[in-house]
Parts: C-alpha cells; structure tokens; sequence
C-alpha cells in the first residue's frame, strides 16, 4: 500500500471535533451487501465522528473479480422532527479513499470516496443498519468516475 495514506488518515482524524459526550458503543464489525459486498467496521471516535471501512470483492470495472479496499471518515447529523430528536435514524456525509487490487499491478486502481448514507440503531438492541450511496472518482491509473451503493448491518460489541 502506498505511504501517504497514512498521513492523510492521520490529518482526517484530526480534524474530528472531540466531544463530552462520548458514543456508549465505540466499535463495530458486519457485512456489506452491493458494489462492492464483503466486511465492514465501524469506530465512532465522538458522538459525530466516525471512521469506516471494508474489505470487499467488487465486478464493477472487469471480468474478474477484485478486492476493494475502503476507508471512510464520517460525520454524523442528527435528525430532528418538532424538536424531538431521532437518534435512530442519522444521516451522514464523509471523505475516504479506496484501492482496488489487480493481478497486474499496473493495472491497480486508487480513488477518492464522497459517502452518503443512513444510519439505524436503537438502544435496546446491539446492531446498526446502514444505507450508503457513494460517488467515486479514480484517480490511478486513469482518471474516471464510479458509483458504490451498498446496504449492511453491523453488530456494536463495544
């Protein structure tokens, strides 16, 4: 994997906001069902932010397929309706980068991620649903522009 992903993570985790109110729940793992499907985490470093990420097998851009790598940072938006908050449900946008492997390396692909999505979660149980809609631009080898979608469920252990 190529050096500067990590201090490009590093900054996007600086620029979270640190809150008092910390999520009781901090990390998740689950499945991710669409383009791409496979495994999926979630860390929620504030009651804002978050980080996600997959490992995933995609069709999308061959024949064959290929394991997608995703890393997202997200911010989370709290819904409200007359004044009553709906933390069951938040929204959420984000930045991430993806990589794609290929059996010819030169032929691997690196992009930019922009996720929009949906969170469901409730108190009296240990899971998340989530729907995500997610424009992509690849930036390596060539410069072109994608769409993920996906739906999944996490379990929060802790």
């Amino acid at each position: 994997m190529k050096n500067w992903i990590y201090p490009i993570t590093l900054i996007l985790l600086s620029l979270t906001r640190l809150s008092a109110q910390a999520p009781e729940k901090h990390f998740g793992i689950g499945i991710l069902a669409g383009e791409p499907s496979g495994i999926s985490a979630k860390i929620n470093l504030t009651d804002t932010a978050s980080i996600q990420g997959a490992a995933a097998w995609t069709f999308e851009d061959s024949e064959e397929e290929r394991l997608q790598y995703q890393l997202d940072w997200i911010m989370h938006m709290d819904a409200t309706a007359d004044g009553i908050s709906m933390n069951e449900y938040r929204g959420y946008i984000g930045m991430g980068f993806l990589y794609k492997t290929e059996e010819d390396k030169a032929q691997d692909v690196y992009g930019v991620r922009v996720p929009f999505g949906v969170v469901m979660s409730y108190d009296e149980f240990p899971f998340e649903l989530f729907f995500e809609l997610v424009p992509v631009m690849n930036v390596s080898p060539n410069t072109d522009f994608d769409f993920n979608a996906g739906i999944g469920i996490r379990v929060l252990l802790f």
